[in-house]
């Protein structure tokens, strides 16, 4: 996964991100929205979804493009969710003097 991270390969990114054996068997029964929020992302673009850190958060990877449809789609998932369109930062931490 970080492999393909580094070579910005975000659909190959997103399919390793799903095949996690360290913490997704676990939690994913405390997130009952994974598992079709997942599939309805597929279907709509999406590289991938996948728990995100301490969760529930679900994190999603698309292409730029289907942003807007994505946001769409999961607010008529779950209309209390709250969903953030995030771009990936491609310079890291950065000092300034």
């Amino acid at each position: 996964m970080i492999a393909a991270l580094l070579q910005n390969d975000l659909e190959l990114a997103g399919k390793m991100m799903e095949r996690d054996l360290w913490h997704e068997n676990y939690r994913a029964r405390l997130v009952p929205h994974l598992a079709p929020l997942r599939a309805l992302t597929k279907e709509h673009g999406a590289y991938a979804a996948c728990l995100s850190g301490a969760g529930p958060t679900i994190l999603i990877f698309a292409p730029q493009e289907k942003a807007d449809e994505l946001l769409a789609v999961m607010q008529d998932f779950d209309a209390t969710a709250s969903v953030l369109s995030l771009k990936v930062e491609n310079d890291g931490s950065m000092t300034t003097r």
